[in-house]
């Protein structure tokens, strides 16, 4: 079976019996044979394109879908191993490796390989076919490795062909595509073209791999340079801002230790503010000249033979130790001291992250130490404002307010962050009406300041009725000028004159109630010694002067009593509250003397019609005072109980005990009681509770006297008001125990 190419196989015919084959017999079969041949070449080459068509069609479809694979492939990892795993699948390779030409080292590094047992994946690009390829940038289809001179067995032995297929972009070599076989000569035309295209669309997807890693590395840069901006702008003390720089280096390195330290005038030495990891001194005895020390070493690491390097360290033996100044104006620089792994280079995008978190945490610093600078001044300034009496409200020529003390918080009610920055006439109109304004007089007071006119306002009285307050107020007004003469705001001080109003109101009261009180006597004792001088200067009628002369200086005792016992009031309660008023305590049987003050005030009580009673049982202990004070007590309550009883009503006394140390008396009444506000004055000097009438006038000086009498022997008093109507004014003392003596 001849064709064209040559002989291809035989045509034989047999027969059971002998047979002569004829010169025809011959020819057809030798016509035969001829178009035989031909039919079973062109079926071979059918089948061989066939096959080939296939196996094309088969590398396109790959290609194609490796295309979009390795287009979405964004990490050049991954996608090292997708180019190693399509290109072994193609050529029915056993092993391979794609390696990457590092011009920085001029080494190739395998970033994926399949089929070998290697440690080492990092070798020089002289060496190995590989090597040759990535030098030449020519592709090496190699049938039989072992005749190579530059063979390079990863394999023991047991490969014989090899395909290198370089990876070029822009006539810069990239890498190489390596696969190997078991057979000699294993790849063919088609798959040398195959893996050719691949490595074509590799080197372009590794390009925007590359290109997609870089924009992904430079956006987490921007991201943290913008955390640590926020984080260290936000940072408002040396603790906040050592923190911060802490956290941003370990966002960018995997550090094994990071310290941010600052100069401690209180230890004189560098002290540890933030930390992560271990092997950091707490403290760091002063180093001269330590910004000019490590600002020049830049990012070199300090060698193990520095003096300096045991004292950072600790002991850390496996590391790297970089120290960076960190320079603040006005202050010693603070440091920050890293430890890193040995084997850890430092790369251009990890040097300008930790230049410029080293540059913003100076500025940070600076701003920390300003920021504590301005918060003890402001608070200093706080503190005086707030220790003074009056209360402040500062305003700017736009109206908005500046500045608020705690004085002003307890004249308004309005809570001190309430003030700042918001504009006067926001202000509640409660809180304006207890300054005397409303928003009329406001807006005319911004409109004269908004055009840096100086408002004119006498002092002002501000009652408490106007106010809707308890408090009676003195306002004052003045300009606020500033450096260049100009108005730059306005100052309203407001001083509380409600307890000078109240003390000049109780100066009135007492000069009137002494006047009164004194009056009355001296003008009998002057109407007695009229009489007398009368009795002297008439005819003499014995019987009858004997009379007028009796009753003259009967009036005129009684009216001198009155005005001793008065000074005597008023001189008690002096000693009383100066503590030099002497006890003369003794055990005393209370429901003994609460019998005898009843008889003393039955008559009086019957006299207004007022029923007096008393409640209490003869197995109450002793109590320890002095009869004298503690009498005029209960004489002063049971007085003012009747006096504000109305006909039919009812007094009552009553003792009990109330805990192993004390009793309690109780003087109740159905009068009109005390109001709520009056509950702790009516204890004071002259107050009485204003619109009620009483059946007598009294001296204002009782409770006074109770009080002082009743805290002087170690007890207490106070008044509450029965549910039914009235007061019940009570009392506590002290009860006496055995062995005490009978006077203090």
């Amino acid at each position: 079976l001849v064709t064209p190419d040559g002989k291809i196989g035989f045509l034989s015919v047999y027969f059971d019996n002998p047979h002569n084959f004829t010169p025809e017999e011959t020819g057809i079969l030798q016509t035969f044979a001829s178009q035989a041949a031909l039919a079973v070449a062109n079926a071979r080459l059918h089948a061989r394109t066939d096959i080939a068509l296939a196996q094309r069609v088969n590398q396109l479809t790959t290609l194609e879908a490796v295309g979009r694979e390795l287009s979405a492939a964004t990490h050049s990892e991954h996608l090292y191993t997708l180019i190693l795993e399509y290109t072994l699948e193609m050529t029915n390779s056993c092993c391979g490796t794609v390696a990457i030409y590092n011009p920085a080292t001029k080494n190739i590094e395998v970033r994926a390989l399949q089929g070998y047992q290697i440690s080492d994946k990092s070798f020089p690009f002289d060496r190995g076919i590989t090597g040759r390829v990535a030098r030449t940038g020519k592709i090496a289809n190699v049938p039989n490795m072992l005749q190579d001179p530059d063979y390079l067995d990863m394999r023991q032995g047991d490969t014989r062909s090899q395909l290198s297929v370089p990876i070029i972009y822009e006539n810069r070599i990239l890498g190489v595509i390596t696969v190997e076989s078991t057979d000699f000569n294993a790849y063919s035309e088609s798959e040398e073209s195959f893996v050719t295209q691949l490595a074509n669309q590799a080197a372009i997807d590794i390009i925007n791999a590359e290109l997609y890693q870089e924009t992904q590395r430079r956006l987490r840069e921007q991201s943290t340079l913008y955390q640590v901006s926020n984080h260290l702008v936000g940072a408002v003390s040396p603790d906040d801002v050592a923190a911060a720089i802490t956290q941003a280096m370990n966002a960018i390195l995997q550090a094994l230790a990071i310290g941010v330290y600052h100069w401690s005038e209180a230890s004189q030495s560098y002290a540890l503010l933030g930390e992560s990891g271990k092997h950091l001194p707490g403290q760091i005895s002063q180093i001269e000249n330590i910004y000019d020390q490590f600002s020049k070493t830049g990012f070199n690491p300090l060698a193990a033979t520095n003096p300096l390097a045991r004292l950072f360290s600790q002991g850390c033996g496996d590391c790297q130790l970089f120290v960076f100044p960190l320079e603040i104006t006005r202050h010693p620089p603070g440091l920050v001291i890293l430890h890193l792994q040995k084997e850890h280079i430092l790369d251009e995008s990890e040097t300008k992250l930790i230049q410029a978190i080293l540059a913003q945490g100076s500025i940070a610093f600076q701003n920390a130490y300003y920021f504590q600078e301005a918060t003890n001044g402001r608070d200093r300034l706080a503190a005086i404002l707030n220790s003074i009496e009056e209360g402040i409200l500062m305003v700017d020529i736009d109206g908005h307010v500046l500045l608020a003390n705690e004085p002003l918080r307890m004249l308004t009610g309005l809570p001190l962050e309430k003030f700042p920055q918001n504009p006067l006439q926001e202000l509640p109109d409660e809180v304006l009406t207890s300054i005397g304004f409303n928003q009329i007089e406001i807006k005319s007071l911004l409109e004269t300041l908004h055009q840096k006119h100086i408002p004119i306002m006498p002092k002002t009285v501000v009652e408490p009725h106007a106010a809707q307050s308890s408090h009676v107020i003195e306002r004052y007004t003045t300009a606020v000028w500033g450096r260049d003469g100009q108005v730059i705001g306005w100052m309203l001080l407001l001083r509380d004159i409600t307890e000078a109003r109240e003390i000049e109101q109780a100066r009135e009261a007492i000069t009137e109630t002494i006047v009164h009180d004194l009056r009355s006597p001296m003008s009998a004792i002057v109407s007695a010694l009229e009489l007398l001088s009368d009795c002297m200067n008439e005819p003499v009628d014995r019987e009858n002067d004997d009379i007028i002369i009796r009753q003259s200086i009967l009036v005129g005792q009684r009216s001198a009593n009155r005005i001793l016992d008065l000074t005597d009031a008023l001189l008690e309660i002096a000693r009383l509250q100066s503590g030099r008023m002497e006890l003369t305590s003794q055990a005393i049987d209370m429901p003994q003397l609460i019998s005898e003050l009843l008889f003393e005030f039955t008559t009086r009580a019957n006299n207004d019609n007022v029923i007096i009673r008393s409640k209490t049982t003869d197995e109450l202990p002793l109590v320890w005072a002095d009869r004298n004070k503690l009498s005029r007590v209960l004489t002063n309550l049971v007085d003012n109980a009747i006096k504000f009883t109305p006909q039919g009503g009812q007094v009552t006394i009553s003792v009990e005990q109330i805990s192993d140390d004390f009793i309690a008396v109780k003087v109740q009444d159905s009068g009109p009681g005390i109001p709520d506000e009056y509950r702790e004055r009516i204890f004071e000097r002259f107050v009485q509770v204003p619109g009620q009438r009483s059946k007598r006038r009294g001296t204002g000086l009782g409770l006074t006297f109770c009080r002082l009498a009743v805290e002087a022997h170690g007890g207490r008093i106070w008044v509450d008001s029965h549910p039914k109507g009235g007061s019940i004014f009570t009392f506590t003392l002290p009860i006496t125990s055995p062995g005490r003596e009978s006077t203090d």
